[in-house]
């Protein structure tokens, strides 16, 4: 028996994935992203215990350990993690999943230079002492608000980094300090038991490109700085993109990366076949927001099986998305999507966001988004006409099927 299994767990409005592969008698474990605050006590620590009780053997571990990105959405549950695992450190308490090494792909690095000098010089534009003071700033601006927020990410990604050092966890191991494509893109990295991982991103041009926008930026001062910093730069740039291959199954992980930014780094690798690719997983970008989406991605990159990790929160995923998805395939496909909560519960979610949203734009004098309509913006009608329209696809949610997604042999528990 062998295993090639996707789990997506209930993550709120970010990402918490396990990736489980190799031979029954000794499956290997990767974790992809942490999630929001709470996620990591109520969702992902339970399910490194069940898994450290029903491995074969003693020797559980995390074999590799990835951050696609900075986000907090991503990065909070892995902080949480690794401040667990600080404090059983401290207090002399065994650690029942030691991680083997970890990707990520920190801001200082992204931004290029030594990373003391880096954190010196934000700082110091900013006149403070830490990226916590940075994360405390108040403006009515909703750019700087933005760009605010990612710095907020950006301490995260530092704590990260110095609980990496204190625990002792391998980083980057086999690049040259950034995890991007190599000098020959089409080249996965062997990992474990015939596992291979392609990595389709972050593209070095874009992350040059980046740094270069951060040396001329910092100088001058707080302002420019958050500017060079708005919601397109760092997630979507730097985000780790994966194409995860084992015997003839593949899964596509794709973080917070835009689908025209996928699509080049796939066809720098090589791994688009007349300018298309199939995969039976696709982890959609950004929890199925429309924002990193277009038709044409849906068009050239089919799946299987699609996984849209979100709760409802900033309407994530949009109603657009499975849209646009819809038409990309013909009626008779088959697929599944994987939602990683109720549809009932998300449209509800959604409603929340846009009624908050709409009155944020009467406070600022802005034009109001259309108010919400079920018929018009509710999953679960579009969901329902799509069936009655002949469409062969199916939903999935926590209550109708377990979350594993098994493409071999089912890991069982």
């Amino acid at each position: 028996m062998e295993h090639f299994t996707l789990e997506p767990l209930a993550a709120r409005h970010g990402d918490c994935l396990l990736l489980h592969y190799g031979p029954a008698t000794a499956p290997g474990t990767i974790l992809i992203d942490g999630g929001p605050s709470q996620v990591y006590g109520k969702t992902l620590k339970p399910r490194l215990k069940t898994l450290k009780a029903k491995r074969p053997g003693s020797a559980f571990a995390i074999d590799l350990l990835v951050v696609s990105h900075i986000d907090d959405d991503h990065i909070r549950g892995i902080i949480d993690f690794t401040e667990d695992w600080r404090d059983a450190k401290t207090d002399h308490r065994p650690w029942d999943w030691p991680v083997r090494q970890l990707w990520h792909n920190s801001f200082e690095r992204i931004a290029g230079g030594n990373p003391n000098d880096v954190r010196a010089s934000v700082f110091a534009s900013f006149g403070t002492q830490s990226f916590g003071d940075i994360a405390a700033l108040d403006t009515d601006n909703e750019d700087e608000h933005a760009a605010i927020k990612i710095l907020a990410s950006v301490g995260q990604g530092a704590q990260l980094r110095n609980d990496t050092k204190l625990l002792d966890i391998p980083t980057n191991q086999g690049f040259d300090g950034l995890v991007q494509p190599g000098a020959d893109p089409s080249q996965p990295v062997p990992f474990g038991d015939q596992l291979r991982l392609h990595v389709v991103g972050p593209l070095p041009d874009q992350l040059k490109a980046l740094r270069d926008k951060f040396a001329q930026e910092l100088p001058k001062g707080p302002a420019a700085s958050l500017a060079a910093y708005s919601d397109t730069s760092i997630p979507n740039l730097s985000s780790i993109v994966l194409l995860a291959t084992y015997r003839d199954k593949s899964m596509l992980l794709t973080g917070d990366a835009r689908g025209d930014y996928i699509l080049t780094g796939l066809g720098n690798a090589g791994l688009l076949d007349q300018g298309r690719l199939h995969v039976d997983i696709l982890k959609m970008q950004h929890h199925g927001s429309d924002r990193n989406m277009a038709g044409e991605f849906f068009e050239r990159v089919t799946a299987d099986h699609y996984v849209a990790s979100a709760s409802g929160k900033y309407e994530n995923p949009d109603r657009a998305t499975f849209e646009m998805l819809v038409r990309a395939r013909p009626k008779e496909d088959r697929y599944t999507i994987h939602l990683t909560g109720e549809v009932a519960d998300i449209d509800l979610l959604r409603a929340k966001e846009r009624a908050t949203t709409r009155d944020q734009q009467a406070r600022d004098h802005k034009p109001l988004s259309p108010q919400w309509d079920d018929g018009a913006d509710s999953l679960a009608a579009f969901f329902s006409h799509a069936a009655q329209d002949g469409y062969k696809f199916t939903v999935q949610t926590p209550a109708l099927h377990p979350a594993p997604i098994d493409l071999l042999d089912p890991i069982g528990f």
